[in-house]
């Protein structure tokens, strides 16, 4: 979260950056695997898992499409800017191409509220909150981790 509020706070502009703040439920999905894993399991149920891949309809500001746009973005990032670098510039445009990933899975979700509310109690409603958010910022995450 630190590294996110130093891009955030314009501190250090950093692709690198940004793209860690979206990673931290991460971390907080291992915590709650490790405190409530039936809770982070009902809510990994609740959420959909998208590619983010693009959609061609519905067009209302013609195509292509927002997520037409990410995906030809992408594709250029991993097709061909990373096989032409090496070093920190290859890396910048991988971070870069899971960035745009992240918000193609965004605009396919939209908003999404959380299933859970606080009468199911404040595990649950943390679970599905980390869990919408996982599901955009990383949801193989939710193949990867598991409960102990």
């Amino acid at each position: 979260m630190a590294q996110a509020e130093a891009h955030l706070s314009g501190a250090h502009r950093s692709v690198e950056l940004a793209a860690v703040g979206r990673r931290v439920c991460e971390q907080e999905w291992d915590l709650l695997l490790l405190l409530d894993p039936d809770a982070a399991a009902r809510a990994a149920a609740r959420h959909p898992r998208v590619t983010g891949a693009a959609r061609p309809a519905p067009a209302p500001h013609g195509r292509p499409t927002a997520s037409e746009l990410l995906e030809a973005v992408r594709e250029f990032l991993t097709g061909q800017v990373m096989p032409a670098t090496t070093g920190q510039l290859a890396f910048h445009a991988r971070v870069a191409a899971n960035i745009l990933g992240i918000v193609a899975r965004e605009v396919e979700l939209g908003t999404i509220p959380p299933e859970a509310g606080l009468a199911d109690g404040v595990t649950a409603s943390l679970a599905d909150s980390v869990a919408a958010r996982l599901a955009v910022a990383n949801p193989r995450y939710f193949d990867t981790a598991s409960p102990p």
